[in-house]
């Protein structure tokens, strides 16, 4: 097969049984992607209706068929189950290296089921499955998890963990690896009510490409298009450059989307963040765009800059102070929270005490 393996791993946490199952070209080309794939593997995988956060609820990491080949981009990772927060189909994608070694491990998907009797670790590699009970991870960050699995078994897993939030089960928490996150939908909780606190993989099973010669020169062409002048913007401000754009177009959401542009808006702009601030550029795993940039606060914390960071937590509370805003966005993720949902609750929640429908005095809007 070229792009794929064929070939599924199932893991049952509760008893640690593993089964392969082999796929078919026809479904793997029908349901393409890794969000194609693992929707497909969890609607199979689900056993009648059952609760997002149910002990037998499926989770499946899903990884497409140009993950693991050299072209730009590519290694992205689809976390697929339903969702704590609308109980409904939910995929969360994550790019780094996590992608990378899991199609290396020689399946094209995990699909994890039941429940650890105790907060675990499971490691994933091309010989072998194993469940590790590692109950001093809990009431670590992601990070730490993931940092402390490296120095107990070796720098050469690629390690995705829950962070607090997932282990206490806000439907809102993400999955993290290497400081990117799955984050929509609440992948994090479903992982840790399995008290599965990280899943760690390793392998060298190569992705073959059926035509390589072809397959470098398309390489090639996008390398070039991914330096040209449609992702310049990202390249220089990464995604952060939208808000002021977003403010200009009047579709800057303000105060729970009751604004849509605001004067204050050059107080969280990329541009001017850059002028007065040193920022450094990173990329995601095989990607030359470096859309991400992170800035060192005062508290000399470092913070990655999105736009989607900086308009939850920001405009969207009413809320102009860039230091506060880049704090919060470090909270989210130091504890394992979506953004997005993390600032529509909180502006939600602002919304009801202005009516008078909540008592939270603390909760308003502009109040940082």
């Amino acid at each position: 097969m070229y792009g794929f393996h064929g070939r599924v791993l199932h893991v049952h946490l509760g008893d640690g049984g593993t089964r392969v199952e082999t796929l078919p070209e026809t479904v793997l080309h029908h349901y393409l992607g890794g969000i194609g794939l693992g929707t497909w593997l969890l609607l199979r995988a689900q056993d009648g209706d059952y609760p997002a956060l149910g002990a037998e609820a499926p989770l499946v990491f899903a990884f497409a068929p140009l993950s693991g080949t050299a072209l730009n981009t590519s290694a992205k990772a689809a976390v697929v189950g339903k969702s704590p927060l609308t109980q409904r189909l939910n995929d969360a994608l994550v790019s780094s290296r996590f992608a990378l070694a899991g199609k290396a491990t020689g399946y094209d998907a995990l699909v994890l089921g039941g429940a650890c009797d105790t907060w675990s670790t499971l490691f994933v590699e091309p010989h072998g499955v194993r469940v590790e009970a590692t109950p001093e991870l809990c009431g670590l960050s992601a990070a730490e998890a993931e940092a402390a699995v490296h120095e107990r078994w070796g720098t050469d897993w690629e390690v995705v963990s829950t962070g607090i939030a997932g282990e206490n089960g806000v439907p809102f928490a993400t999955l993290s690896h290497d400081g990117r996150h799955a984050g929509r939908g609440g992948t994090g909780a479903v992982l840790g009510n399995k008290r599965l606190k990280a899943l760690a993989v390793r392998g060298d099973v190569p992705t073959q490409v059926a035509d390589p010669s072809a397959f470098q020169e398309l390489r090639e062409r996008l390398k070039r298009r991914s330096l040209g002048n449609a992702t310049e913007k990202y390249r220089t401000t990464g995604t952060l450059g939208n808000l002021l754009v977003f403010n200009r177009l009047g579709i800057l959401p303000g105060d729970n989307f009751r604004s849509h542009s605001d004067a204050r808006a050059e107080a969280l702009s990329a541009e001017d963040l850059f002028a007065s601030q040193k920022v450094e550029r990173t990329t995601c795993a095989d990607c030359m765009i470096g859309c991400e940039k992170r800035y060192t606060t005062p508290g000399g914390k470092s913070v990655r800059l999105e736009y989607e960071n900086f308009f939850a937590l920001g405009p969207l509370l009413g809320v102009w102070d860039r230091d506060a805003v880049a704090e919060a966005s470090r909270l989210c993720d130091e504890y394992g929270l979506d953004t997005i949902s993390t600032g529509g609750t909180l502006a939600f929640a602002m919304e009801c005490v202005e009516r008078g429908l909540l008592e939270e005095p603390r909760l308003r809007f502009g109040d940082a």
